[in-house]
């Protein structure tokens, strides 16, 4: 596709969102989906405006914390017939959390709410849950003071003006592509993929790991 017709797409997707009253942040979303599916760009390419960080900043990281909503879901809930709510995640998150572990990275689920949904989520995906963090940024502060780690070494996940007070205390600050505009504004990077469509595995791609092996997922908690 020339640039010419990139910018027409461009145009046609923005007025679309407008009159679908979609947010802003879309146009990017869904301009990436489309190329991705017509394979007419690379990762590479859609990332061009945030080049992968310096080998030295993300080499320093050993503490991620994941944002739950938009980031290891779809940010949709589903509710049955009797009122239960439940969200999806993707299974190669699992894996993705798996291979980051490997390499010795901490992982964490921190979570403004408390329920049975992000309980189940962390159990499923195997990390460490900190919820009810109604202040991110407050709690990042003083887990980073307790435990003695420093903001260089730590990375944060996130996708909604809730997580921007979290990010901004942080080494390194990641957000996949359907993150709303002023997280992907101050993100160092933009994971390729949707929220709940596999971030972990973008994440442990960005420090180099190695996902094509066949290792056992586990079972769903």
């Amino acid at each position: 596709m020339n640039q010419i017709n990139r910018k027409k797409l461009q145009q046609f997707i923005t007025e679309l969102v407008k009159q679908e009253g979609l947010p802003p942040n879309s146009v990017f979303a869904i301009e990436t989906a489309f190329l991705l599916w017509q394979t007419e760009i690379t990762h590479d390419e859609i990332l061009s405006q945030k080049p992968k960080p310096p080998v030295q900043q993300i080499a320093q990281i050993e503490y991620i914390f994941f944002g739950f909503n938009g980031v290891l879901t779809n940010n949709k809930v589903y509710i049955d017939s009797k009122g239960d709510i439940s969200v999806r995640c993707d299974q190669s998150d699992l894996r993705g959390i798996k291979q980051l572990r490997s390499i010795g990275k901490l992982v964490s689920l921190l979570s403004s709410g408390s329920d049975v949904v992000s309980q189940s989520a962390a159990e499923f995906l195997s990390v460490d849950l900190f919820d009810q963090c109604i202040d991110k940024a407050g709690f990042l502060r003083e887990w980073m003071k307790k435990n003695g780690v420093e903001p260089q070494q730590v990375a944060y996940v996130g996708s909604g003006e809730h997580d921007v007070g979290a990010m901004q205390q942080v080494g390194l600050k990641l957000c996949p592509a359907d993150a709303e505009s002023e997280i992907i504004a101050i993100a160092d990077y933009v994971i390729p993929c949707l929220g709940g469509e596999g971030i972990a595995s973008g994440v442990a791609e960005l420090f180099k790991v190695d996902l094509s092996d066949n290792q056992p997922l586990g079972e769903f908690a």
